[in-house]
């Protein structure tokens, strides 16, 4: 819970900021799914797609001939296996930066720093991790038509999570749209 309150205060300060540095502010939100692999004691078990989410807000930074964007952001990423799921979320801070490729699509390279912890369930048993602070790389693209203040896209992120004995891999395909004002 305090997890969340955390991302709603950081993105209404980021919002608040944005209006400041004469920027484009932006709210955003992505669904779609991710897989995990997750390995202890040299032994790697990998579980299935499940529907992940993440809600966002943040500036875009006019700059010439390439966009930058940064952002606030909540994640929960979930896989499941048999009876078992797992899910990985958390608070983060993600950067962009992307090359006008054409004036509606746009490529982009993201990195991320996000802190997170990793919950394991099933009927029998429930196990949490401690929260680390854990690399997020993503690559997308962006698809927007200039003058309207709606952008979506496809993203692809990798997040490398390293806790005490556990290493938890997660791999996401999200769909993302952001409104900007």
């Amino acid at each position: 819970m305090n997890k969340k309150i955390i991302a709603i205060a950081a993105m209404v300060l980021a919002c608040g900021s944005a209006k400041q540095a004469d920027a484009f502010m932006y709210l955003g939100v992505g669904a779609g799914s991710s897989s995990t692999s997750i390995k202890v004691d040299g032994s790697r078990d990998s579980y299935n797609s499940s529907p992940s989410y993440v809600l966002a807000a943040g500036i875009s930074a006019p700059v010439p001939f390439v966009s930058i964007r940064g952002e606030v952001e909540y994640a929960n990423l979930n896989s499941s296996k048999d009876s078992i799921d797992v899910e990985t979320s958390g608070v983060g801070l993600n950067g962009y930066v992307g090359l006008p490729l054409l004036p509606i699509v746009k490529p982009y390279v993201g990195f991320g720093l996000a802190n997170m912890s990793t919950t394991i369930k099933s009927s029998d048993f429930k196990s949490k991790t401690d929260t680390a602070v854990v690399p997020q790389y993503m690559v997308g693209l962006d698809i927007s038509v200039p003058l309207v203040p709606v952008a979506g896209g496809i993203e692809y992120r990798f997040t490398d999570a390293s806790y005490t004995g556990m290493n938890v891999q997660v791999q996401s395909v999200l769909l993302k749209g952001r409104f900007s004002f």
